[in-house]
Parts: structure tokens; sequence; C-alpha cells
């Protein structure tokens, strides 16, 4: 029983890495537990997350699966418990593909270029128009102009 809780609690971890990871890639996502179906073969359940896109459509990009201990079984993979018993491990696996990267692409790039969100942007520009009086520059459009280059 130990183990399952074990593996619950490495399942919500995963899905806070999730969650602190889309944050910084600034893209909106769902986490949803799949039905029987869209379970991946093998798994006791699947959790995925769904990227929204811009259109309203979703993108898988990530997903959680619980396998109980049934590869354990079939491969003989087993440990010492704390009573000095044998007993095989309940497995996880997590992952990410390259979805995310078309994701982010998707979701922060149109007609004019790409603008990456800042926890991943290999150069961060502010622009600040310096407005004066009287002056025959209008700095504001200039500004402006620098921008959308």
């Amino acid at each position: 029983m130990l183990t399952k809780i074990v593996q619950v609690r490495q399942i919500a971890q995963d899905l806070e890495i999730v969650d602190n990871l889309m944050h910084d890639l600034c893209l909106p996502v769902i986490k949803a537990k799949r039905p029987v179906w869209d379970t991946f073969p093998g798994a006791w359940y699947t959790i995925a997350i769904d990227a929204i896109m811009p259109n309203g459509r979703t993108l898988q990009v990530a997903s959680c699966h619980h396998y109980r201990d049934q590869w354990a079984k079939a491969f003989d993979l087993s440990y010492e418990n704390l009573d000095a018993q044998q007993q095989h491990c309940h497995q996880t696996t997590y992952g990410m593909s390259e979805r995310l990267l078309g994701a982010i692409v998707g979701m922060h790039g149109d007609d004019n270029g790409l603008i990456m969100p800042p926890a991943i942007a290999p150069h961060q520009i502010v622009i600040c128009p310096m407005i004066r009086k009287n002056s025959e520059v209008d700095t504001v459009a200039k500004a402006t102009k620098l921008q959308l280059f």
C-alpha cells in the first residue's frame, strides 16, 4: 500500500512541475485524467496536460502515467520493504514532447514573428520613449516602429 501512496505523491509532484513550467512559458493548460479508452496502453490511469491554443483548440504537450505494479511483475522488478519482504514496485512515467515547442510558437508567434516568454527569451528589451515638451520628434511613433522591427 505504501508504494501506491508514494506513486500518487510522485504524480502530484510531476503535476506541480508542470504548473511551474507552464507558468514560466505563459501557456494556459488543462490537466485531465483521461478516460479508459484514452489511457496509455498498460497504464492504470493517465493524466494528460493540454495547452490551450489561441484558436481554442488544445494540444497535448505532456502526460503522466501510473502503471501500478504490472510491469514490475512482468520483469520481476522488486525491492525489500520495511518488513524484509520482497514487493513489486509501482511505477510511473512523466514526459513532455516536442509538441511543447510547437505550443510555445503557436501561442506566442504570429505573422510578425515570435515573442518568447521572458523566462526563455535569450534577450529582454524594454523600449521607453522619452517625451520632451515642444519636441519636433514623435518619440512614441519612433518607439512603436522600433518595437515592430
